[in-house]
Parts: C-alpha cells; sequence; structure tokens
C-alpha cells in the first residue's frame, strides 16, 4: 500500500491505510508483536505525510479529512508522554476540521466525524487554553445525538477553568460572578441529564456478576459497579460524572475566591468544603462503571477512554486525601501497562509521585486543581511552617489491602 502512486485511487486508498496503521499498532502493542507494531508506526507516518500532500490539492476531501481523524485519533491511543499531548491532538484535528468547514455536515460521514471530534474535546477541553470560538463551529453543528448539549456543557466548563485561572482575584464582583456562573452550569447540566435520560437509554443499573478479576470490586470504596443498556449509553454517563466532579471542583475554586473577601478567616482545605466532597461523589461514580469499559467487546476503546480521563479524578482523590481510592485507580493504569499503553505507564508514576507532592504544606490547593498545572505552584509559608512527612512509597496492592496500614 505504501509504494502505490497517487491517482484516482487515493481517495479510496488513503482511509484503508489509516485504518491499517490503528490495527497494526494496536495489535501489535496488545499482543506484545512489536515487529507488527513498528510497522504501524512506520505505515502512520507515511500516510501523514500522504494526507498532507493531498490535503493542499483538495483541503475538502471527506476521505482525507476522515482518514486524518483517525491518524490523530492513534496518536492520543499510543503517547507514551501522558495525556498532556492527548489535548494539543485534539487541537491540531480541531484546526483541520474548522478549515474545511463549510456549513452543518450533510454527509453521515462528516457527521461522524464531528461527533468524535466533539467525545475528543470533551476529554481534553479542561487541559488546554482555548477561546470559545474555537468550537463555535461545533456548538453549531447538530448530529442530533444528546451529545450535542453535552458538548456545549463541556465548551462552557473549560472557560469557567480558564476564569478561575485568570480573574483577577483581588476583583470581589468579578470573583461573585464566577461563583453565580459556576452553579448555573451545574444547574445546566443536570437539567440535560433529566430532559436526556430517556433519550441516552435511561440511568445505570447494579450488576452484581464481576466483569473482571484483576481490579479489586469496587464495592467498598466506590459502591456496586455499574452496568449500563449499551456502550453508548456508558461513554455519556463517564461524559456526565466527568462534566459534574469538574464542575464541583471549580465551584470550591470560586467559593474560596468569594469568602477571601467576605471573611477574616476560612479553611482552603478541600476536605472542609461541601462543593469538593461532591466532586469526589461525582468521581467515585465514575470509577464505579470502569469495570463495565473493561469488558472483551469494548476493552480497547474502553481502556483508553477511562485512561484520559482519569488525572481529572486523580486529582480529586489526591485533594481529598483519599488513599485507597487513588491507588485503586493506579492499579488500573498499571493493568493497562501491561497491555503496552505507554500513556497508562506515564500516568501511573506522574500521580504516584504527585500523591505525595501534595502531602507538602506548601503546596497551593487553589491553583493546582487545574489539569493545566501540576502540583507545584506554591503559596508564601513561614520558614517555621511544619513540613509535610513524604510516607515510604507503597506498592497499589499494600494500600488496596485493608489489613496493611501505612505510617
Amino acid at each position: 500500500m505504501l509504494e502505490r502512486p497517487g491517482g484516482k485511487n487515493d481517495k479510496f486508498l488513503i482511509s484503508e491505510k489509516a485504518l491499517s496503521a490503528m490495527s497494526c499498532l494496536s495489535l501489535g502493542r496488545l499482543n506484545r508483536d512489536y515487529r507488527m507494531a513498528r510497522y504501524g508506526v512506520q505505515l502512520h507516518r507515511a500516510t501523514i505525510q500522504h494526507i498532507s500532500k493531498l490535503m493542499i490539492q483538495d483541503p475538502y476531501n471527506e476521505d482525507y479529512i476522515r482518514a486524518m481523524v483517525i491518524l490523530k485519533i492513534l496518536e492520543g491511543h499510543h503517547y507514551p508522554h501522558g495525556c498532556d499531548n492527548w489535548a494539543p491532538g485534539m487541537k491540531q484535528n480541531n484546526f483541520l476540521l474548522r478549515g474545511a468547514h463549510q456549513g452543518p455536515p450533510t454527509s453521515s460521514l462528516m457527521r461522524a466525524i464531528y461527533h468524535q471530534q466533539k467525545q475528543a474535546v470533551i476529554y481534553a477541553i479542561t487541559a488546554v487554553d482555548f477561546t470559545r470560538e474555537e468550537f463555535e463551529y461545533l456548538i453549531e453543528s447538530k448530529t442530533g445525538h444528546p451529545i450535542d448539549g453535552l458538548f456545549e456543557i463541556f465548551v462552557e466548563l473549560g472557560c469557567l477553568v480558564t476564569d478561575v485561572e485568570q480573574t483577577d482575584h483581588s476583583d470581589q464582583m468579578r470573583c461573585q460572578e464566577l461563583l453565580q456562573k459556576c452553579h448555573a452550569l451545574k444547574e445546566k447540566a443536570l437539567d440535560w441529564y433529566g430532559t436526556n435520560l430517556t433519550r441516552i437509554g435511561g440511568a445505570p443499573f447494579i450488576n452484581h456478576e464481576s466483569y473482571q478479576s484483576f481490579l479489586p470490586p469496587t464495592d467498598d470504596l466506590f459502591g456496586a459497579a455499574y452496568s449500563f443498556v449499551s456502550l453508548d449509553n456508558a461513554r455519556i454517563h463517564m461524559f456526565y460524572w466527568k462534566a459534574l466532579a469538574i464542575n464541583h471542583s471549580v465551584i470550591y475554586q470560586a467559593e474560596v475566591l468569594v469568602l477571601s473577601h467576605t471573611q477574616k478567616a476560612f479553611s482552603v482545605d478541600p476536605t472542609t468544603h461541601d462543593d469538593f466532597h461532591l466532586a469526589g461523589f461525582y468521581a467515585d461514580q465514575f470509577c464505579r462503571s470502569i469495570p463495565y469499559f473493561l469488558q472483551g467487546h469494548v476493552e480497547l476503546w474502553g481502556m483508553v477512554a477511562v485512561l484520559v480521563s482519569m488525572p481529572h479524578m486523580l486529582k480529586i482523590y489526591i485533594h481529598l486525601r483519599s488513599q485507597k481510592n487513588f491507588f485503586w485507580c493506579l492499579r488500573f493504569c498499571s493493568f493497562l501497562s501491561m497491555f503496552g499503553i505507554e500513556m497508562a505507564t506515564y500516568v501511573s508514576e506522574a500521580w504516584r509521585k504527585t500523591w505525595y507532592l501534595a502531602e507538602d504544606p506548601s503546596v497551593n490547593s487553589i491553583l493546582s486543581l487545574s489539569l493545566r498545572y501540576g502540583l507545584s505552584k506554591e503559596i508564601p509559608v513561614s520558614m517555621e511552617a511544619p513540613r509535610g512527612k513524604v510516607v515510604e512509597l507503597a506498592e497499589v496492592d499494600e494500600v488496596l489491602n485493608p489489613s496493611t496500614q501505612i505510617e
């Protein structure tokens, strides 16, 4: 396929190349067939170069756009340096689609591409800086799927994350307006769910049969594992819980900014604020869905879909100091590492270190909640302030075992 010259068949072969690259790389990683995986990488690179040349001549060709989207998704599944690189990949696709945008999608192919891009934005939107205008074309391009409304909620959520980070904290009125926007978005999300619950297939239900044996049961940590009527129903619930988990985190941040103007003394500790505990509640709901996503028929997609949202949940558990919940999630990442998904290895190692870094009392809980920054920002503290003791690193199994105590 790589050697075939361009011509009439280019627009038909290009998607086959993209799908072949995805198949070779994914199967190679899963089966530890590194020769096949390397071929997938080579095919991926060659196809990217080929499409780039073709799109200069025909930038609105749907087949080329479809192939480029597939290849960008493939990159996201196998980034070795964590989710930080997933977000720029989403923005590159967004730039491509905006450039080719000529109104709402009319073909089933372009509607599917737009639907996929909306999901990619949902995964990455709170991890990158952006303007609402960048996604206006997607908001206006309705696909007829309930995710259209949820997508708009995520765009507004990304704007709020930016506002919290960039607003003038000395402006009391601006902080109060920000808090009101946060609460309004929460109500909008709850209304969306109530209105669309029947359309998306109904609420999740409890399944008492275990889907897998490599993760400890969720019952004692998050609640009984959820089951869903379909993969689409599960995916939408995962997005919904993620939105509310992040939204309540942002409400907490906005509340602290308002309190700084209205009270002389108050606590910034997330564990003392009801809204941050609600963020933890929705993180738990998200984790209750993970066993479903690891079933055989959705396993590969499910692994990556959960993984790219996992840092949000990990950060909430870090601030709540929910040790067992946090290390259960890391065990999930470790399992993914065994399948050759390098992003999982990075996420596991980076966030394990972050867990212990957060014990330092100089860490600024307010600024560190966003995924756009790590836990390295500090607030002024007295030199005599007691330093947090970093406990000895424990294996995931030790933390999950109730009989094991960490001093």
